[in-house]
């Protein structure tokens, strides 16, 4: 956050704003993130994290077609109390509070998965008669 410049700030806002406007929509939410965390590895100018971002995104897109198709009910206020803290970390350009906010973000996330991956699997129609 310290390196940003302030154009880079303010995409950076942009982004996290479509994500607020856009909160029930996971493929943008997806794409979103996705520029989200590409624009954060070019602040940092860091080699050792955009490797890690093209092998994390190498491995995501890869298993794309395999995953289990369910329907997540995410919090959307918690989504959308955790956008606002985000928001607010770049606004000041608070590292930790960003970093924070992100985390918090994906915890979410990943709760609300391991909880629709304990429920038992709905019923498949039978095609006889």
């Amino acid at each position: 956050m310290q390196k940003a410049s302030d154009e880079q700030v303010e995409q950076m806002r942009n982004i996290v704003q479509e994500l607020q406007d856009h909160s029930d929509n996971a493929e943008y939410q997806n794409q979103c993130w996705q520029e989200l965390g590409q624009l954060f590895t070019l602040v940092s100018d860091n080699l050792v994290l955009r490797l890690i971002l093209n092998g994390l995104k190498a491995q995501f897109i890869d298993r794309l077609d395999e995953r289990p198709q369910m329907a997540l009910k995410i919090n959307l206020n918690e989504r959308c109390e955790i956008l606002q803290r985000l928001a607010n970390a770049i606004e000041v350009r608070d590292a930790n509070a960003v970093s924070n906010a992100i985390l918090e973000h994906f915890e979410m996330v990943n709760n609300t998965i391991r909880i629709a991956l304990n429920q038992p699997a709905a019923p498949q129609r039978s095609s006889l008669p």
